[in-house]
């Protein structure tokens, strides 16, 4: 088991709240699955796990702590989704999110960051790879726009963000524990370069 201080059994939180000093403590969180009802919790609340590693699918579902090394050679800290993958159809990289330890801006005075937000991923604490282009909701012209506006808030030029390489900070069974993330891709998992002006 992992090596938790204090007791986290009781520990509930959701989703848009779990910090990164959270995800540190408690590298691996789960969905409340079979408490729903409980006062106070509802779809969004998650749990640390507490259980053997490595993690094994389809026991585990939810997400994972992890190291990410852009490709310009930046260092960051992110959480990738762990789920099993579906017969029969592609399997696409998994959901990838960055964190920050305080708000990377104010939505309120950052209408791109509140729109991106709303479909790629809740909280102003992170920024999510690959929701814009699982985007059958955007026009691509719009998509291309809000992922220009990703590199100006990263400050990273196009081209020296992916592939961005993830170490895992929980071995999981079968898979492992590094892997890379090629880049914005639609849902049928096709690799497309939304970049362009």
């Amino acid at each position: 088991m992992f090596g938790f201080r204090k007791n986290p059994k009781r520990i509930r939180k959701p989703w848009g709240e779990i910090t990164r000093s959270d995800w540190e403590m408690y590298p691996a969180w789960s969905d409340c699955l079979g408490e729903e009802g409980r006062k106070g919790q509802d779809e969004s609340t998650h749990k640390p796990y507490l259980g053997e590693v490595p993690l094994r699918t389809p026991r585990f579902y939810g997400w994972v702590a992890a190291d990410l090394e852009f490709a310009n050679g930046s260092h960051w800290f992110g959480i990738y989704e762990v789920t099993e993958p579906i017969p029969g159809e592609f399997e696409r990289p998994p959901k990838l999110c960055l964190l920050f330890d305080r708000p990377i801006q104010d939505s309120q005075t950052c209408p791109e960051l509140s729109t991106y937000n709303q479909i790629a991923m809740r909280g102003e604490d992170r920024i999510h790879f690959g929701g814009l282009a699982y985007a059958r909701y955007f026009p691509d012209t719009e998509a291309q726009s809000l992922i220009r506006f990703v590199y100006s808030l990263l400050q990273v030029e196009r081209g020296k963000l992916f592939p961005i390489r993830v170490k895992s900070r929980v071995p999981i069974e079968g898979r492992p524990d590094e892997w890379e993330h090629p880049g914005w891709t639609r849902p049928d998992g096709t690799k497309v370069d939304l970049t362009s002006p």
